[in-house]
């Protein structure tokens, strides 16, 4: 139950002090909950998108500001009257309260009771052009923390400090590559778990796969070369066998129990078949001494974070794949939430065409029901979706950098190019979107960076277990 007691227009008059007043239902005896009349008033003017008052309010109290029953904060409130429905001149108020909210300081992934961010709601709203804003704002402070990150400008303290004071999701039991690769895995005929019934693959995965396939080598892929990085189930390797027509196929697989399946199974004596035993880091290293190339790569690995799928495309697939040949992984980063998944997906557009990749993706409609699920730790994709990277060497220019192809070994080279910021002299556009970046050497983009943001970093574990 909730006492409000001031009025709004003179919210803003006197000093902050505690009269919204709440009793928590669940607290046993009743607890007293308490917030200021300006963060009250902060968060009505955001409901009711009620600009001016806002502006007010804002120069004196915080844009994170949480209602202390529900958690939500001036985001939550700004989205959640908003329907399908809503009358243009509603949705234009509420694209600049939240405009507003974020210039001052807004986090564009907090989290309400129901574990919602703003941008759910926005989703779930059928608000589109404010699920755009907010999906914009995460795709501005991920690429920022992970420029950041790269330079070593933060630390794994300022991580930790970042969104202080703020409640965290509660994180799954730890799962890191050591973790994974010295841990017993768990077959049966739907899915491949680890000891802690996390799900490493599962069959419903494969309309996914069966698809980036079809995307990647055509009907009779006749002396075509395939590479595969994670076998997990085989589904993917197995689609590609079907394809295949002679050439070679190179799996790469580091986890004891799954390369004893695939003996059990027979691919390590099939035609044509070359498994490669380890971390694909290093069992790939001689490949790119010998500049062997491929017409078709394929990345699905576990217990990996972005930064290494990073790696991977930035340096060993701009070094493996042939000319005119493709690139494709599973794309489950954020896939446990829209919002997440559609940021990431921008993120990681922008991060492979730093690369030099093109990239077209292609939505596949998939329907998971409950009952999959049964047996596994945690729900990790919503989504349906599967990304093609079409290699197309250096798009743009790199500042004064020059790129040269080696007459030898069918590889690109960019020198300078790995630590520089600017990825584009000028405008990065997106055609379905407003503009991403620009000029982020003097951080200027449309209205000010993000530089407060909660930590749900694109360091997410690979394999759609984010």
């Amino acid at each position: 139950m909730f006492e409000l007691s001031f009025a709004l227009h003179n919210a803003s008059a006197a000093p902050p002090r505690p009269i919204y007043r709440c009793i928590h239902p669940a607290s046993s005896p009743s607890t007293l909950l308490t917030m200021s009349a300006s963060e009250a008033a902060l968060l009505y003017a955001a409901s009711t998108h009620n600009l001016p008052l806002l502006r007010r309010l804002l120069k004196t109290t915080s844009a994170q500001t949480q209602d202390p029953t529900t958690l939500s904060t001036p985001l939550h409130a700004a989205v959640s009257s908003l329907s399908p429905t809503s009358p243009p001149s509603t949705l234009s108020t509420a694209s600049e309260t939240i405009k507003l909210l974020l210039s001052n300081g807004a986090i564009w992934n907090d989290l309400n009771a129901a574990g919602e961010t703003p941008g759910c709601i926005a989703w779930k709203n059928g608000a589109s052009e404010c699920y755009e804003l907010l999906v914009d704002a995460g795709v501005r402070a991920e690429m920022l923390l992970g420029r950041m990150a790269g330079w070593g400008v933060l630390d794994s303290d300022d991580e930790e400090e970042e969104g202080e004071g703020e409640e965290k999701e509660p994180k799954d039991a730890d799962v890191n590559t050591d973790r994974y690769l010295s841990a017993p895995l768990t077959y049966d005929a739907e899915k491949l778990v680890d000891e802690d019934a996390n799900g490493v693959m599962m069959a419903w995965e494969t309309g996914i796969m069966q698809r980036s396939v079809e995307e990647l080598l055509p009907p009779a892929a006749k002396g075509m070369r395939v590479l595969n990085v994670g076998f997990g189930m085989g589904i993917v390797d197995a689609a590609f066998q079907a394809r295949l027509d002679g050439g070679k196929h190179v799996i790469v697989e580091a986890h004891p129990d799954v390369l004893a399946k695939m003996e059990k199974d027979g691919w390590m004596q099939k035609p044509g078949v070359a498994v490669l035993q380890g971390r694909w880091q290093e069992a790939l290293a001689p490949l790119l001494e010998t500049g062997e190339v491929f017409d078709a790569i394929y990345f699905d690995t576990f217990a990996e974070e972005y930064s290494s799928l990073k790696t991977f495309f930035s340096e060993f697939v701009i070094a493996l794949l042939a000319e005119g040949g493709r690139f494709s992984f599973f794309h489950g980063l954020g896939a446990d939430r829209r919002v997440s998944w559609d940021v990431y997906t921008r993120v990681v557009e922008l991060d492979l065409l730093d690369a030099g990749l093109d990239t077209t993706w292609i939505d596949v409609e998939i329907d998971v029901g409950d009952e999959e699920w049964k047996g596994v730790r945690r729900r990790y994709w919503d989504v349906g979706g599967c990304i093609d990277c079409r290699f197309v060497g250096l798009l743009g220019r790199w500042g004064n950098s020059a790129f040269e192809r080696s007459p030898n070994r069918k590889r690109v080279f960019f020198p300078a190019f790995s630590k520089r910021l600017v990825a584009l002299d000028g405008w990065i556009r997106k055609t379905s979107t407003t503009l991403f970046i620009h000029d982020f050497q003097s951080l200027k983009v449309g209205y000010p960076l993000e530089w407060s943001h909660k930590a749900e970093h694109p360091e997410h574990n690979l394999n759609h277990h984010n």
